[in-house]
This record gives structure tokens, sequence and C-alpha cells, in this order.
């Protein structure tokens, strides 16, 4: 019988030890699977005695409840100020003195599980107001707020300069248009101190944006941050936009352009020169940029637009000169219009083109070089991805260095290519000529390529494949 007690106390040991070691091991599950987030919302500059909010609202936790806790981190010497409702999800303090405050979000489950996030607060104490255009040369100077409460014109002639760590914050519907009479604008900012164009409030379309109709060679925005424009038309003919490019010259390097209720830019015609270097753009409304075709190889392969698209409004190119059309970073462009090139174009692998609606893409003079790599197509779609969503390509360039390598060319075949040329992907055209290797053509809602070889069109062809093509693979006539 002591041998069956002691089993029996074993044995029971034994399981109560496991139920213990299964529980445990359930609340470690649990506790691992909580994922929170602490969200305090963007840095902002105000003047000294105007009331800061802090909203943590856009913290997140996958399951249970947050509980918050501001506090600061650091704030200017001399400065007694306290944030008020500190345990909540909405506080606020007021900077008593000028100098930076950095206030710390933490956010828990109550649980142990926490995270934190800090929001910087500027406070000035020196706040100008410009309410009139300006007329004579002017310099915006560190340590001063300027706020311009009215849509205002740098004119005459006048320059404005900008130095960096300024900020400008503009009033709803108020902004900035260098005027076309030769008027400068130069905004300089640099990594550590950009210069900051913003509204009153982080609200997208608060503010109207930045005009830019001077043709001076001396316009430049570098290391600069532009904001929440697009609060109206910009002007007759244009749309909502952070900023309008018109008859104008400028150059744009490390430029952020973002939360605008329309374009990032938005030009209307050819005649500008502008350039953009290693900028960024991030939800904008409409297109990151609205664009002429004379403008496709103004935009670097470098600047970020974060998933977005160059839009392409139709039109042709130059008519004479070479040019290279960028693989964008991180987006793609997008014609919405048909687009003619007439110059020399050379476009980078890895470039993608999607077309609107009956668009076409023809090579009228000069000639295209689409040199794709086996890992890096080059891919001429169509934005709805369905068959016949575009018209296609009509090489209409007797140019011997017409060619097309590691290209990826679908979903056209939308409407004919020409007078006398059905719809498909791609089409040669009287006494054109293409070189196209290596290609996919898909899904095309016609035929897949076409040769008027009857009026002398030539395509020589190696390692073309075809799929999804309704009519014939390839069509001679």
């Amino acid at each position: 019988m002591k041998i069956k007690k002691n089993l029996f106390r074993t044995t029971m040991y034994l399981l109560v030890v496991g139920v213990l070691l299964f529980s445990s091991c359930e609340e470690d599950t649990d506790s691992s699977s909580v994922t929170l987030t602490a969200d305090a919302g963007n840095d902002v500059t105000v003047d000294v005695g105007q009331q800061v909010n802090l909203d943590g609202s856009n913290s997140d936790i996958n399951s249970g409840t947050l509980t918050y806790l501001w506090e600061f981190t650091s704030k200017p010497g001399g400065s007694n100020v306290q944030i008020q409702n500190a345990a909540s999800v909405s506080a606020s303090f007021t900077p008593d003195v000028a100098g930076d405050y950095v206030v710390n979000l933490e956010v828990s489950d109550g649980n142990g599980e926490v995270d934190q996030d800090e929001k910087n607060v500027s406070a000035l104490s020196d706040v100008v107001e410009i309410s009139e255009d300006i007329t004579t040369d002017q310099t915006w100077t560190e340590g001063t707020l300027y706020r311009v409460t009215n849509y205002i014109s740098i004119n005459s002639g006048a320059k404005l300069t900008i130095e960096p760590g300024v900020t400008v914050e503009f009033a709803e519907d108020a902004g900035l248009k260098v005027s076309s009479d030769n008027s400068v604008l130069v905004a300089a900012g640099t990594q550590d101190k950009p210069v900051i164009l913003t509204g009153q409030q982080e609200i997208r379309g608060y503010w109207r944006g930045v005009f830019i109709g001077s043709s001076s060679v001396d316009n430049i925005m570098e290391h600069v941050d532009i904001s929440y424009g697009g609060s109206t038309n910009m002007a007759t003919y244009f749309d909502k936009t952070n900023m309008v490019i018109d008859l104008a010259k400028i150059t744009l390097r490390n430029v952020s352009f973002t939360g605008s209720a329309g374009y990032g830019i938005q030009t209307r015609r050819d005649g500008s020169t502008f350039s953009i270097e290693n900028s960024e753009f991030n939800n904008n409304a409409n297109s990151d940029m609205l664009i002429h075709p004379t403008q496709v190889d103004f935009v670097d392969n470098l600047t970020n637009f974060n998933g977005g698209e160059v839009e392409v409004y139709g039109g042709d190119t130059e008519d004479s000169g070479s040019e290279t059309w960028s693989n964008l970073n991180n987006g793609n462009f997008y014609l919405s219009g048909s687009v003619t090139i007439d110059n020399n174009v050379s476009i980078e692998a890895g470039a993608l083109f999607e077309m609107g609606t009956n668009v076409k893409l023809k090579v009228s003079g000069g000639y295209i070089k689409a040199n794709g790599t086996s890992s890096d197509r080059i891919v001429f779609s169509g934005k709805s991805k369905a068959k016949g969503a575009w018209a296609g390509i009509l090489i209409a360039s007797s140019s011997v260095k017409n060619e097309m390598d590691y290209v990826k060319i679908e979903y056209g075949g939308g409407t004919d290519l020409d007078i006398y040329m059905d719809a498909g992907n791609i089409g040669v055209y009287n006494d054109a000529y293409i070189s196209l290797t290596n290609a996919l053509i898909e899904n095309s809602a016609n035929y897949g390529t076409i040769v008027r070889e009857s009026r002398d069109a030539v395509m020589e062809m190696s390692n073309v494949n075809y799929s999804g093509i309704d009519n014939d693979n390839h069509y001679i006539y």
C-alpha cells in the first residue's frame, strides 16, 4: 500500500507541475502576442505662449486597452511649464520660454508591454508676420518664425533669401509667388537645418502653395520641406498643388513635397527648365508630379516617390537633342495622354510606364533605346491592367538605332495604332525600323506585334514571347 500511495502522490505532483507549466506557457504566449505602438505626433514649431496640444490617439494596440503617460525628457533652461492631463490620450502644455521641448509619450497595456515615442516642439519668441508683397531684397534668418498671412509675391526683381533652420508658417489659403519679372527665391537649408514651408495647421490643403514663375537661373531650393499645400487651385489652368512651375527655372535638390491636397508639383506647358534631385514625395492626394513630355528627363533616379507616380500629360518631346528617362526610385511614370517622341530618348533598365485609356506612345523622329536586362525589364503597361487598357506603341521612325531589349509590353490593343494600322501592343509603320529582342508581348485586345511590310516597315525580332493575345501574335501586311 505504501508503494501505491507514493506512486499516487508522485503522479499527482507531476500533474500539478504540468498544469502550472502549461498555464505559464499560455500566459507567456498571450503576453508575447500583444503588440502596441506609441505615436506622439509630428514635430511642431510654435510661439512662446501658444498652447501645444498633445495627441496620442494614433497610438495602437492589437489587443487590450492602452494607458498613456506624457513626460518632458528635456526643456529649455528656466522653463517651469508642466504638462496638463499628462496621463490622458490628449494632453497639453504652453511653452513659457523660447527653445526646444522634447516630450515623451509612453503607452502601456498594463501588463508590462510598453512603447515610447518622442515629439519635438520648438518655441520661438520672435514672430514676424508677412502680409504684403516683397519688392526689395530680404533675408529671413534662423530664430524667427515667419508667418505669411496672405497670398504674397516676390516681385519688382527682388530677391528673398531664406537661411538654414528657418520655418515659414502659412495661414489658411496663404501662399508665395515668385513673379515672372526675374525675381528670385533662394531657400538654402542644410541636412541638419532644413528650411520648412508649412501650414499653421498640419492639415492637407491648409495653405495654397508656392508658385515659381520666374526664369532667373538663381532660383534654388535645397534641403527644404514643403507640406500641406493645395488649399485652392493655384491659378487659372492650374489645380491644387504644393508647387507650380510655369515658364520658369529652378533647381530643386533634397526637397520634400508632402501632404498636398492635390499634386506635389504641377506644370501646365513646356518652356520651364528645372531639375528634381535626390528629393522626396509622400502622401499627396493626386500624382506626385504632373508634367509636360519635355520635362520627363528633369527627374532623377534618386528621388523617392514612396510608391507614387509622375503623371505626363499629352504632347511632344523636344524636337532635337538626346535625353534619358529615369527608372524612378519607388515610383512609375503614368502617361495620361498620348506622347510623341521627336528626339533621341534612352530609357533606364527597370523603368515602369503605365498608360491611360487609348493612350499611344509614338516614336516619330529621332529614336528610342529601351534596353532593360534579364532581371530588370522595362515595362509598358496599362493603368487598369485589362486588355485594351491603352492603344500601344507605334514606331514611325526609320532610325536604325531604334531598339527594345528585355522589355515587357502588355494590356495594349485598345484602339487602332494609326489610320492604316490595326490595334496591337506594338506596331511598325511606313519605312520605320525597330529591333525587338528578348521581349514579352502579353494580354493584347487585338494583335501582339504588327509590321506594315508593304510600306517597307522592318521589325527585326529575336526571342520574342507572346501570351494572352486575342488575335494573331504577329501580323504582317
